[in-house]
Order: structure tokens, then C-alpha cells, then sequence
């Protein structure tokens, strides 16, 4: 079999992403990096420092969390890095209690161990021989693939043997490790669509969506008849979306599932997010992106970034960029969303430049006098003072705030445009200090309208094909703003009369 051309490395910034999941204090965000990691190395990329997941894997590898030590396993499988085979050996010889787990901890161990150890080791196990474990040893196994015939008792009586022929099916064709050469890969998995036991049914369509020969098409049962389960729903809806085909001659139902009071499941709503990743579907991009904007779930939002990066950087959709952009100026620096779309965005997006970074003396300042000076804080946005001298409080968590004057919003973008050196755009003065002045009376957060604030001044300030560049942000800072809860009418009304006369001003 030819190898695959290698990939480039995994960026910098996608290295971060998967960094924070991992020190999340989340087991579902930590779940979601080792399965982001071990989907890139799967993939045919490389990290450039391997550093920061050796060193979460010696935590992980120990979780609590059984699905965290799942994915840790096969991970260390994939990094083939042979530090933490002590680890395997403890899991396999009685730390480890899953069962399921215990056969990923089998295979990494099998595809690290020299022969002789394996050896020792399945001498001292007494469940390994004719079981899950010993299927289980095959995937990531050294040398030439062992086509033994299937003891057929196994597959009867242990649903979990059932579930990792299903595994060693999907993988075959990278990894050829077929078990019974009386049967073609996918022949004995498809059968389990109708297995007794639920999680065997997901193992089935996973294969299916994971083998290049598989389609929604070869499902032996209707999809409809597959629905009572989101772990099944989850790898379905990724089934349907394997590629445009597919996910054409679905499409209504597919959008159907995009909205959370029809899909309440976020694990299943998440695979449908990820199959839509690498497709365009243009049918359907106002309903994505939509869908992006309204999510209710973090990892829904985090899955659904990479279409919409996906619009914006290979179809430039200047409406997906937009609202990426928008989104990152909204994000906390810490929050993953954000972190995420750094991950995809271009350098020619601006968003290095882009966050609300308050000044360092601010942030020393105590939150009493901040909150309660008489005479009203002092907030600089990037060298412009906004007064809040009426009355402040704080709202939510962090240092978001309310009661920004509404005035003191619209002097700082007079005194901001007047002073613009760039006198061509001049024609855009009146429409954004309309925009401006109905924002200062809609009921948004006050870090929206300070954000708002910035991109205005930066545009004021900026000329030549800067200006156009910082234009550009402003038109997708005043985008992102117009479905957010609390707008007033008239600021509706007068950003979409802006976004339209800046784009007819600079294109895109």
C-alpha cells in the first residue's frame, strides 16, 4: 500500500487549542483535545513539539474520567512514544477497570512492547486469549498482520469483541488488520447496525463512516429506525455528512438537526458540527452559519469553526469571516471559542490586533474605586477616554460592566472621526455616527458597544490600504452586533445601511 504524502505540521495556534482543552478544568473540553490530537496524528500531520501532550498524558493517563483514559490510550498509541508503557502495563494487569478501556490500553501496549515483554505480559493475563483484548492487540500490532479465523463464540457472547471487530474493520485499510479472511471488511459490521446492544449499533456506523468504501447508502436499517440513541444519532449524522453526496440527499434533515430544540442532544448536534467541517454546502450556508451564531453549547460552537473557517478562507464567504471576527472581538483572550478562530482565521483578518486588552494600571486599580468613584472611571479603548460618570455596575462575571454613558459613546466616535486623516472616507462619517448614537441606547453588554468603539477609532485612525483593512473590521464588528439580543431597531436599521455602504466603499 503507498504511504499517504505527509501533511504539513499542525499550526501553533491549533497546538494551543488542543493545550487548553487539555488543562481545562472540563472532562468534556479535555475529552475533546486527546480526540482533536489523536485526530490529527491519524490524519498524517505532526506536531512541532510534542512536549505538552507527553506531559498531559501523565495526568490523563490516571484520570478519574473513564473516557478521558480511553482516549489517552490512544493517543500514547499514536505518539508511539514508549515512556508510558509502564502505564499500559499497571491498566492492563488490574488499574484499569473499564473493559473497553482495558482493550485500547491492550492495543497501545501491543504497538509499543517488544516481543518478549508482550509475551510475559499475556502469560500473567488471564482473560486475554479468544477475548476483546487479544482482538483489541491487533490494531496497532508490530510487524506483518495475524489473519486468524474469528472464533465465532467470542463474537456471540461478547458484545465488546463485537465492537472492536467493528474497530479493526474501519481501520483496515490504514491498518491491515482484518481478523477472518472469509470476510471482506465491512461485511460482518454492517450486520451489527441491528446488534442487540447499543453501543455495538454506534461501532457499526462509525466503521462505515471511517472505511473509504463505506456509505449511508450500504446502512441495512432505515435512518429513521435509528434515532432512539444520541451516541448513534452522533455518528449517523457524521455517516450522512461523509461528503457532499451524501449530505445533499440528506440535507433537510440535516438542517432539521441543526437547531437545538429539534436535536436536544449536544453530543449528537457536536458530530453533526464536525461532519459539516470540510463540506461548503452553499445550499445551506445562511442556515450554518446561523446555526453558529444561535448554539447554545461550547462544543457545538467549537466544532461548527472550522466550517465556517472553511466558508470564509477556501469559498471567501465574506459573511462567515465576518461573523468569526465578530466573535473573537466578543471572546474573553482565555476563551477557547476564541482561541479556536484564531486557529483558522488569515493573517490578513487583523485579529492580532483586534482584543480589548485593558490597560496594565487598570487592572491594579482596586474593583471598589473602579465601581465606585464619584467622579467616574476612566476606561481607555485604545487610546480613546470613555467617561462613566453615570452610574456603573457590574454585571456577569470578569470585568464586564453596565451603564456606559450613552453621550460619552457618541463624543468619543465624533471627536474619533473628526480627527480621521484619511478625508476619501469622509462619506461614511454620518452613517457611522448614526449607527453609533442608536448603539448607545440599545440594551447590549457594554464590552459589545466598547468593542464597537475600538474598531472606530481604529478605522479613524488608520489610512491608506490600512484603512481599508480596518474597514473591514469594522464592517464585521457591526455585523456580528445586528442579531444580538437588545439592539435597538434603528441601530438594526442603521448597521445594515453601514455594513452595506462599507462594502460597496472596499469590496468584500
Amino acid at each position: 500500500m503507498a504511504r499517504k504524502p505527509r501533511r504539513a505540521p499542525a499550526t501553533a495556534e491549533t497546538a494551543h487549542v488542543i493545550d487548553m482543552m487539555l488543562e481545562s478544568q472540563n472532562p468534556e473540553h479535555v475529552k475533546a483535545g486527546l480526540q482533536r490530537a489523536c485526530e490529527i496524528l491519524e490524519g498524517g500531520q505532526a506536531f512541532l513539539d510534542y512536549t505538552f501532550l507527553n506531559a498531559s498524558l501523565a495526568a490523563h493517563l490516571i484520570s478519574p474520567e473513564i473516557r478521558i483514559r480511553r482516549w489517552s490510550y490512544k493517543l500514547v498509541a499514536l505518539l508511539k512514544d514508549n515512556r508510558h508503557l509502564d502505564q499500559l502495563e499497571k491498566a492492563l494487569l488490574g488499574t484499569e477497570t473499564d473493559a473497553e478501556n482495558r482493550g485500547w490500553a491492550s492495543a497501545a501496549f501491543s504497538g509499543l512492547a517488544d516481543e518478549v515483554r508482550k509475551s510475559n505480559l499475556i502469560r500473567r493475563l488471564s482473560d486475554y486469549k479468544g477475548t476483546s483484548l487479544e482482538l483489541a492487540a491487533k490494531l496497532y500490532a508490530r510487524g506483518e498482520p495475524a489473519r486468524d479465523e474469528l472464533d465465532l463464540r467470542a463474537w456471540e457472547r461478547e458484545p465488546l469483541a463485537r465492537k472492536w471487530l467493528c474497530l479493526l474493520c474501519g481501520y483496515a485499510p490504514d491498518n491491515p488488520r482484518t481478523i477472518d479472511q472469509r470476510f471482506g471488511d465491512l461485511d460482518l459490521v454492517r450486520n451489527s447496525v441491528s446488534d442487540s446492544d447499543v453501543e455495538v449499533v454506534e461501532y457499526s456506523i462509525w466503521a462505515e463512516h471511517r472505511h473509504p468504501e463505506g456509505s449511508f447508502r450500504h446502512l441495512l436499517r432505515r435512518p429513521d429506525e435509528l434515532l432512539a440513541f444520541p451516541n448513534v444519532r452522533r455518528w449517523l449524522y457524521r455517516l450522512m455528512t461523509k461528503d457532499a453526496v451524501a449530505a445533499r440527499s440528506n440535507l433537510d434533515f440535516l438542517t432539521e438537526k441543526m437547531d437545538a430544540s429539534n436535536e436536544t442532544s449536544e453530543v449528537a448536534r457536536e458530530g453533526l458540527a464536525l461532519g459539516l467541517a470540510s463540506l461548503e454546502l452553499h445550499e445551506r450556508r445562511v442556515e450554518t452559519i446561523d446555526w453558529f451564531e444561535s448554539e447554545p453549547s461550547l462544543r457545538v460552537r467549537l466544532a461548527l469553526v472550522d466550517h465556517l473557517g472553511l466558508l470564509a478562507n477556501q469559498h471567501h464567504d465574506a459573511i462567515a469571516r465576518d461573523v468569526l471576527i465578530a466573535a473573537y472581538i466578543r471572546c474573553d483572550p482565555l476563551d477557547l471559542v476564541g482561541a479556536k478562530i484564531l486557529s483558522v482565521a488569515r493573517p490578513e483578518w487583523g485579529l492580532a490586533k483586534t482584543r480589548l486588552v485593558m490597560p496594565d494600571q487598570q487592572h491594579a486599580a482596586s474593583m471598589r474605586d473602579l465601581f465606585q468613584s464619584p467622579s467616574g472611571p476612566v476606561i481607555n479603548v485604545n487610546k480613546v477616554e470613555i467617561d462613566m460618570s453615570t452610574k456603573i455596575t457590574q454585571s456577569g462575571t470578569g470585568n464586564s460592566m453596565a451603564g456606559v454613558a450613552g453621550r460619552d459613546i457618541v463624543a468619543s466616535t465624533v471627536k474619533a472621526l473628526q480627527q480621521q486623516a484619511d478625508q476619501s472616507f469622509k462619506e461614511l462619517t454620518p452613517l457611522i455616527e448614526a449607527f453609533m448614537r442608536a448603539l448607545a441606547t440599545s440594551k447590549i453588554a457594554e464590552g459589545e458597544k466598547a468593542a464597537a468603539v475600538r474598531a472606530v477609532e481604529d478605522t479613524a485612525n488608520a489610512s491608506g490600504e490600512e484603512k481599508k483593512s480596518r474597514l473591514q473590521t469594522l464592517k464585521s464588528v457591526v455585523r456580528g452586533m445586528l442579531a444580538l439580543p437588545g439592539m435597538a431597531a434603528d441601530a438594526i436599521e442603521g448597521g445594515e445601511k453601514l455594513v452595506e455602504a462599507i462594502q460597496h466603499a472596499v469590496g468584500g
